[in-house]
């Protein structure tokens, strides 16, 4: 589930980070969205920290690791082999 937000998040920041580029006559032709100068920067801003948000995601935990010990286990007197316990 993290992979899939985090392609999301990397995909809108993507989007931001190209809708904020006003000087790139290409990206406009296909988005004709217009941002005032002013709000450029922080649109520009925003959409990076949403593409390392989404790397982030890409890249973390997706998962939680459990915890375990390995216990012996004895035929006789000797140890045979070892399991894992859950703590």
């Amino acid at each position: 589930m993290n992979k899939f937000v985090g392609y999301i998040v990397a995909a809108v920041g993507l989007l931001g980070l190209a809708v904020s580029n006003t000087k790139a006559e290409v990206i406009q032709k296909f988005i004709p969205i217009s941002i005032p100068d002013s709000v450029s920067k922080f649109v520009l801003l925003l959409s990076l920290a949403l593409v390392v948000l989404g790397i982030v995601l890409l890249f973390g935990e997706s998962k939680p690791r459990q915890k375990t010990k390995e216990v012996p286990i004895y035929e006789g007197k000797e140890i045979i082999g070892y399991r894992r316990e859950k703590k």
